[in-house]
């Protein structure tokens, strides 16, 4: 009698395990506010999955087969197979965790376009969770699902796993410090040292902005995003679950949009150089903490300035700015002010030479600033925009009533002097930090710097000397993408046991 059973047991598993390949095709079940892409296929990187099969027992109802598929950025999706009929299950409950910094429960939809006949009296059940970032999990953290299920006779029974929730189409390796922490998928990329480098910025920027926010960073290489490429529909980028192949639109946006709601900065990266990707992110580091400083300002920065302010703190030298600024001015093709008062925008095919023209121009119209006034004067004026005040009235006060056009005007020509080719070496990493490798001022007045630092009333300075090469605690370790199940189909539980 036990050989019949365990026969009948076994016979059934690779039923349903046939069952589920011929559904594949027929399964192309949309996710909840995501429209499934019925028969296409894709060159695509594999998704991970967790997939388990319990053995009949007296729970009712018994889930014979569950697999779970992450399709990060746009959504959890489940494949259920249960050994009860479409019109006896009731309800399922959602309950997602990690530890004590993240709790969401959500009553998943039972409808009958999600329920579908196999067999005798078995239901195969599919249906997704759509992640947004008012609700989703922390990323690189693992993530407890725990599935529980209500039939129509009231009898409930649960299931329990486990996935790292994480884009999975990437292999991942991290460094921790309590500053810093970055994310990479490149396994080459030495980020220990790009940490490194950025933490001897970080002194500086924290010193003269008050601000010492600390960050955690995922750093994608250039072209690359969660979303994967439709090989017949080359402009519809998707996300494909591996258990059955059915496609999904993926919005690539999304994934810095999950990032960001749980407090990680994405970074796309725009060189190959790792010392350039170290001034990316800096750079960025040092917009968060200008823009933090600017809270109560009364407007904005124009953008060359917020733009020239953050490239100031660069360890990568811009001789090559001048230059580009130089061959600008000669052929009359320097931006003008209200040009470089926004953002600057990408032109199609001109491979990216507008942006540096315009970061170019930014960094040097900035250093002029710090040419005439000294070299903590962009500072002091940023400073003074936290006064309530705004960028016009801020140069004004540190340069004795000088106006933008004016500097400008006066830019232009400054451009091929010598005191330019001076300027350009300078950096806040020198030993001294004073302007001796600036030109005295000749139109306008210089306001002498003190090293008594920075002083803003309304927002204290963070206590800190700043240093060369601060030598930062990290631990660089490598992030797992394949989900472990803490409790598997064979186990599952009457409610109230887990």
């Amino acid at each position: 009698m036990a050989h019949r059973i365990t026969h009948h047991i076994r016979l059934a598993a690779a039923l349903i395990a046939v069952l589920l390949i011929s559904l594949a095709a027929s399964n192309r079940t949309a996710m909840q506010g995501v429209t499934a892409t019925p028969g296409a296929t894709a060159t695509a990187r594999a998704l991970a999955t967790t997939s388990s099969t319990t053995v009949l027992t007296a729970t009712y109802p018994p889930m014979l087969d569950s697999k779970v598929s992450l399709l990060f950025p746009m959504a959890i999706r489940f494949n259920l197979v249960l050994n009860m009929l479409p019109t006896q299950l009731k309800s399922v409950r959602l309950h997602l965790s990690q530890g004590t910094v993240y709790d969401q429960s959500v009553d998943l939809p039972v409808t009958p376009d999600l329920l579908k006949p196999i067999l005798t009296n078995m239901t195969l059940y599919t249906t997704a969770w759509p992640l947004n970032p008012q609700t989703a999990p922390v990323p690189f953290q693992p993530l407890d699902i725990m599935l529980t299920m209500t039939s129509t006779a009231n009898v409930i029974s649960t299931y329990q796993t486990q996935i790292m929730y994480v884009d999975n189409t990437q292999q991942w390796k991290n460094t921790v410090g309590d500053i810093l922490s970055l994310y990479t998928h490149n396994s080459v990329l030495a980020i220990d040292r790009v940490q490194q480098g950025v933490l001897r910025a970080y002194p500086i920027i924290s010193h003269e902005t008050g601000i010492n926010h600390t960050f955690r960073m995922v750093i994608y290489e250039t072209g690359i995003t969660p979303c994967l490429k439709d090989a017949k529909r080359q402009n519809q980028p998707v996300v494909i679950d591996p258990v059955d192949s059915v496609e999904f639109p993926c919005d690539p946006t999304a994934a810095a949009a999950l990032y960001k709601a749980q407090g990680f900065t994405p970074i796309m990266r725009t060189s190959p150089q790792i010392d350039m990707l170290q001034d990316q992110i800096t750079e960025t580091i040092a917009a968060d903490a200008y823009d933090t400083l600017w809270k109560t300002a009364t407007t904005p920065p124009p953008a060359w300035f917020r733009a020239g302010l953050a490239t100031r703190y660069d360890v990568v030298g811009h001789g090559y700015a001048l230059l580009q600024a130089r061959d600008a001015a000669r052929s009359d093709q320097l931006l003008s002010l209200n040009d470089l008062a926004v953002p600057a925008v990408a032109k199609p095919d001109d491979f990216g030479a507008s942006i540096r023209a315009w970061n170019a121009q930014s960094y040097l119209l900035t250093l002029y600033l710090a040419a005439q006034f000294g070299a903590d004067a962009p500072v002091k004026i940023a400073q003074a925009m936290a006064q309530n005040s705004d960028f016009n009235s801020a140069l004004a006060s540190i340069g004795s009533g000088v106006k933008i056009e004016d500097i400008y005007a006066t830019w232009k020509g400054w451009l091929f002097s010598s005191a330019a080719d001076e300027a350009i070496a300078w950096t806040p990493y020198l030993i001294d930090a004073t302007p001796t490798h600036t030109p005295s001022p000749t139109d306008f007045p210089t306001i002498t710097p003190t090293d008594s630092g920075p002083t803003v009333t309304d927002t204290p300075l963070f206590a800190i000397t700043p240093t060369l090469r601060p030598t930062p605690t990290s631990a660089l370790t490598s992030m797992p993408t394949q989900p472990t199940s803490t409790g598997s189909l064979s186990t599952a539980t009457a409610a109230g046991s887990h």
